[in-house]
C-alpha cells in the first residue's frame, strides 16, 4: 500500500469563553474575555483525518500562517514523512522561529502523529514502537517547554528544574 499523502489542511479557530474569577487582564489595550486556540484539521488522500492544536493567543495570525505559508508546502507530501515540519520551519525560517508561523507547523505536526498513530494502530503502544523502532535516551533527547511566570519565585523555578532533570527530559527552557 503507497504511503497516504497529504491532502487538506483546514485550520479551525476557537474561541473559548474563559473566566479569570477577576477582572479580565488587559491584552493590546483590550480585556481578554477568551481563550483562543486553533485546531488543524488534517486529510490525507485515503480518507484518514488528524486533528492538532495550533496554540496561541493570536489565531488571526495562526489562520493565515496555516492557510498561506504551511498547507502549500505540506499538501501532498507523504504523511509518514517525521521530517517534514523540520523542513517547513527551514523554509520559512525567515518569516521568524517564534509565533504564528512555529504555532502553525507545530499544529500540523501533532495531526500527522494522530494520523500516523491511526495508520500504525497505536492504541495500547507508543507509536515508535508500532513502527518498529527502538529507542534510547541517550540517542533521542526530550525537551520540555513550560510556562514559567516571569514573576515566579526563585524556588519555584528550582523546584521545577530539579523535577526535569530527575525525569527522561534532556533539556528545558
Amino acid at each position: 500500500m503507497n504511503s497516504p499523502r497529504i491532502a487538506t489542511i483546514t485550520a479551525f479557530p476557537l474561541a473559548i469563553p474563559f473566566d479569570h474569577w477577576a477582572s479580565p487582564p488587559m491584552f493590546a489595550g483590550r480585556p481578554r474575555k477568551t481563550l483562543d486556540t486553533v485546531l488543524v484539521r488534517v486529510t490525507t488522500d485515503q480518507g484518514t483525518v488528524g486533528w492538532g492544536e495550533a496554540y496561541g493567543s493570536f489565531w488571526s495570525a495562526v489562520v493565515p500562517a496555516i492557510e498561506q505559508w504551511v498547507s502549500p508546502l505540506a499538501i501532498g507530501q507523504k504523511v509518514d514523512d517525521v521530517e517534514l515540519p523540520a523542513r517547513i520551519e527551514r523554509t520559512l525560517h525567515n518569516l521568524g522561529r517564534a509565533g504564528a508561523t512555529v504555532h502553525a507547523i507545530s499544529g500540523l505536526d501533532i495531526a500527522l502523529w494522530d494520523i500516523r498513530g491511526k495508520l500504525w494502530e497505536c492504541r495500547f503502544r507508543p507509536c515508535w514502537a508500532a513502527a518498529g523502532a527502538t529507542v534510547s535516551k541517550s540517542t533521542h533527547p526530550c525537551f520540555n517547554t513550560t510556562a514559567i511566570p516571569m514573576m515566579s519565585a526563585a524556588s519555584w523555578i528550582v523546584r521545577s528544574a530539579k523535577a526535569f532533570a530527575r525525569s527522561s527530559y534532556t533539556s528545558a527552557r
